[in-house]
């Protein structure tokens, strides 16, 4: 059964317990933990002790995951997706800090306790599943499971680099550059292969979230689009972009962004 179709809506029990209550609502959240990268290694007692600590929880599109302020807790995304933006003003708009995927750390309170309180907030793009998992267990699995410990070390410098990359990208290309390489990035995971070698793109995005992840506004993303249609490059819709001619927009770009493809996935 999947996490995203059932999760523990009950308290969070207390630690050091002699043996774990074998409920189901316990089993779904060692589940949840057995599929994530960063538990790989983790022995059973250890995912049973971490489960019974932690709580899984729903959250509709457009709902908060995080707000400003942050969270003791180490939160990860299980199923759907999710933004972390920053307020940029009324007129501005938000800027996308991150944009995050299934498995993806949403929150490093765990280790980032002594830094300053996070100015942005997570939000839901599509229904979620997240697992908030405290502090106190978590540190106890991670001073005892060198291999875990340094698969959140790795965990947490990959969502780094990806949030350094993006402001170093928003800061320093054009919109143009920018949004072509956000394609590409979203055709990994969002795109499949069409007719005469196209590749759809359904992102699911609104356009004020996609232009956010490029730290554009809506109207210069649009104008974009617009120019790139009128060349025959691209056909957009509600929440998905089909690149007509994968070979001719990445001609329209800078030679210095170009990467290796749109990479639709076969179904």
């Amino acid at each position: 059964m999947s996490t995203a179709t059932a999760f523990d809506h009950h308290a969070r029990p207390f630690l050091g317990t002699a043996q774990p209550p074998l409920s189901p609502h316990l089993l779904r959240k060692v589940e949840a933990l057995r599929g994530l990268k960063v538990f790989a290694g983790a022995g059973e007692t250890e995912l049973f002790r971490l489960a019974e600590a932690s709580l899984l929880r729903r959250f509709e599109r457009g709902r908060a995951l995080l707000r400003s302020g942050g969270s003791d807790d180490c939160v990860i995304l299980l199923h759907g997706r999710a933004k972390t933006t920053m307020p940029r003003g009324i007129a501005a708009g938000e800027f996308a800090l991150a944009l995050l995927e299934e498995g993806d750390i949403v929150a490093e309170g765990c280790w980032a306790r002594h830094m300053a309180p996070d100015l942005g907030e997570t939000v839901a793009l599509e229904p979620s599943v997240a697992l908030f998992m405290p502090r106190r267990a978590l540190d106890l699995l991670l001073s005892r499971n060198a291999r875990v410990a340094f698969q959140f070390m790795e965990a947490m410098v990959a969502k780094l680099r990806r949030v350094l990359e993006l402001a170093a990208q928003n800061s320093c290309l054009e919109v143009g550059d920018r949004l072509y390489r956000k394609l590409m990035e979203l055709s990994v995971t969002r795109g499949r292969p069409g007719e005469g070698g196209s590749v759809r793109i359904d992102h699911g995005l609104f356009q004020s979230e996609l232009a956010a992840g490029i730290g554009a506004s809506r109207e210069a993303v649009n104008r974009q689009l617009a120019l790139w249609r009128d060349q025959g490059l691209v056909e957009t819709g509600r929440r998905y972009v089909i690149v007509r001619d994968p070979f001719g927009l990445s001609m329209a770009v800078s030679a210095g962004v170009r990467g290796t493809g749109f990479k639709g996935n076969p179904e």
